[in-house]
């Protein structure tokens, strides 16, 4: 009887060690599950991150007479700003490039949104490009989008030389810009103010 009992016992024992062992593995998997579900979230918020654009300007004399409206144009035509169009989200980052002159950043502002120009023969429902003070000297007297913008801080004394060399009208920050863009906007915001125009 005895033997029996004992028998008994350990069996019952194995199966609550074995119940335990088996709760406990249906919990690390439930951990490791909402691990990866956090994880996932986490990288989509990376993703969604604010992106920095380096936005070229010409001379910067149609951009400077077209910032109390806080406007600027280019085309949508080239593959660039197409991509551009697309994955531009409001809070992004403009930064505003001159040309020839090592990439020297003369303004920054927050992108809010975009649209395209509806420049009619008789009626416009857009400004115009003599409405925005744009010349036709300028690389945007033909751009058919309007991007909008808000919170701009004049650069123009701050001497930063992103030294980028492509032609792309439009590129996403990278490191092959010679500025930390991310890390001197905190600066910038800390330091300056929002001004109406250039």
């Amino acid at each position: 009887m005895k033997l029996n009992n004992i028998a008994h016992s350990i069996v019952f024992f194995s199966y609550l060690l074995i119940s335990y062992i088996h709760i406990k593995i249906e919990i690390l998997f439930i951990c490791i599950y909402y691990s990866n579900k956090y994880t996932i979230i986490s990288t989509n918020a990376i993703i969604k991150m604010t992106t920095d654009w380096l936005v070229r300007i010409g001379d910067g004399d149609n951009f400077i007479m077209s910032s109390k409206y806080k406007i600027w144009g280019v085309q949508s035509k080239t593959a660039d700003n197409k991509y551009f169009i697309k994955h531009v989200v409001p809070g992004d980052r403009l930064w505003f490039v001159k040309n020839k002159s090592q990439g020297k950043v003369i303004a920054v502002a927050t992108y809010r949104s975009h649209n395209t120009r509806d420049l009619g023969p008789l009626i416009s429902t857009t400004m115009t490009n003599e409405e925005l003070g744009w010349t036709n000297d300028g690389p945007d007297w033909t751009s058919d989008i309007e991007i909008h913008y808000t919170d701009l801080y004049n650069l123009n004394n701050c001497e930063l030389l992103t030294h980028i060399k492509s032609a792309k009208t439009i590129r996403k920050y990278n490191e092959k810009c010679k500025v930390e863009l991310p890390v001197e906007y905190n600066y910038i915001v800390k330091y300056s103010k929002v001004i109406s125009e250039l």
